[in-house]
């Protein structure tokens, strides 16, 4: 993402890019797409796209996730 100029600086999050073989694992449709995967590596959430305010429901969604045990 700092390389292509996505941005300027550093992602608030880790970044996984292994090119089509991580999209097509997880039947990714679109770009860019998010995947928040549970412990057990389960896709617990998806997000087609992304639109200003996305940041907020996917930090709920992490954190329902850390939240349980």
């Amino acid at each position: 993402m700092v390389r292509q100029g996505l941005g300027g600086e550093e992602p608030l999050f880790p970044v996984l890019i292994n090119g089509w073989k991580i999209y097509k694992a997880y039947k990714g449709r679109g770009t860019p797409n998010t995947f928040i995967i549970d412990k057990s590596g389960k896709i617990r959430f998806y997000h087609k796209n992304f639109f200003e305010g996305n940041e907020k429901q996917m930090k709920r969604e992490i954190e329902f996730l850390l939240a349980e045990s």
